[in-house]
């Protein structure tokens, strides 16, 4: 079989490459050699593949051989790659130099799924950063510049708009013919208006339609828009107007707001804002977290605030602190809301002296809590949502 000088090269890159890996010290030292080597790929490799591709044609069996030893070589570069990086910015402009450079159709993909892979890790880390992303950049950057053009184009306009009338003033001031002067008894508009009240500025642009995907439609919310697209690139977003519309159907959105509930912490006693709603009636106040307890408490004053009545409830039994049985009747209301996290129907008890009176009026339990992934940082007084 005859042997490719591509192939030639790839083996002689991972033989040099195995070598210096050999003597790297520490992970960190190795991450480095990572990066260097897919940075050579880049120099090297590709544009050697896509030389063989034009002299001996993509369908040649010298290409595919060629094809398949760049593969390789990729595949044992990036995948060490990924699972050690922690650098998710570096990565997506150095996966996304890579694709820029690369024509292999096979390689290419495999080239997006990787960066794909990088981004989808960042954003489970760091959702504000993908919006610095490179190619997001060069949108706004597009954006920024056509904007700046518009900006300098109405300003010309004006600018003429202002000679021409003080042109058109100063022959005013001339005598004029009797007939054109006869003319201008009848009324007339007048054909040389002031420039302000000639411009009409262009009014701006409607506001797109928020889609249903979009958490809640507060104005308030701040996130990340991801969508991918015809290539297979995922592209992250912090408008959704530098969302294309034709991905705006398969588009994906990420709350900043929903990663993490700022709490009060007093004595060791984690205070939750809460929303509750039932029927008409919404109210916000605090409840005492209890991973303790089973379902969530609230007292009988929270409860009539609600408007539930006793049509509403039906008797139940509770273990209290101190290991007493008593008496209490369970509810159902229509939502509960501990910021961005949501449960519909949700089951209380309604429990006579629930919650201090003050600070909490009640227990937040765990047939709220259990439904969700959390980590409660004391450090920062906040409840961090992992999902």
């Amino acid at each position: 079989m005859t042997i490719v000088p591509l192939e030639l090269s790839c083996k002689k890159f991972q033989e040099r490459f195995s070598a210096r890996l050999q003597k790297a010290g520490n992970d960190a030292a190795r991450f480095r050699l990572y990066t260097a080597g897919l940075t050579e790929f880049s120099r090297k490799i590709l544009p050697m593949l896509q030389a063989l591709g034009d002299t001996a044609g993509p369908g040649s069996n010298s290409y595919q051989q060629g094809q398949q030893a760049a593969s390789n070589l990729l595949q044992t570069l990036a995948g060490p790659y990924l699972r050690s990086c922690h650098d998710f910015n570096a990565g997506v402009i150095l996966f996304a130099d890579l694709i820029t450079t690369c024509s292999d159709p096979i390689l290419k993909s495999k080239l997006i799924a990787y960066s794909n892979h990088l981004k989808t890790e960042w954003n489970k880390l760091e959702p504000g950063g993908l919006s610095h992303n490179p190619r997001a950049a060069k949108r706004r950057n597009l954006n920024d510049s056509s904007e700046s053009q518009w900006h300098i184009g109405i300003g010309l306009f004006l600018l003429l708009l202002l000679c021409g009338a003080v042109f058109f003033s100063g022959m005013s001031s001339h005598p004029r013919p009797m007939a054109v002067a006869k003319k201008s008894l009848s009324p007339q508009p007048d054909p040389y208006p002031l420039p302000v009240a000639s411009i009409t500025i262009p009014p701006p642009a409607p506001q797109i339609e928020q889609p249903t995907l979009v958490p809640n439609q507060r104005s308030e919310v701040s996130g990340i828009y991801r969508f991918t697209d015809t290539q297979g690139v995922i592209h992250f977003v912090a408008s959704l107007e530098q969302v294309p519309a034709e991905y705006r159907s398969q588009m994906k959105f990420t709350s900043t707001q929903s990663l993490h509930t700022a709490v009060t912490i007093r004595n060791g006693r984690v205070l939750v804002p809460v929303e509750l709603s039932n029927g008409n009636n919404t109210v916000r106040t605090h409840l005492l977290l209890d991973t303790g307890a089973t379902i969530t408490t609230i007292s009988e004053n929270l409860a009539a605030r609600l408007g539930i009545g006793a049509q509403q409830t039906w008797p139940s039994t509770a273990r209290v602190a101190d290991g007493r049985i008593v008496a209490t009747r369970l509810a159902k209301i229509n939502r509960l809301d501990v910021g961005r996290k949501s449960q519909q129907n949700s089951m209380v008890s309604i429990l006579s002296g629930s919650g201090d009176g003050g600070e909490s009026e009640g227990l937040l339990g765990m047939s709220f809590m259990q439904h969700f992934r959390y980590e409660l940082d004391f450090d920062s007084a906040v409840i961090r949502w992992k999902d």
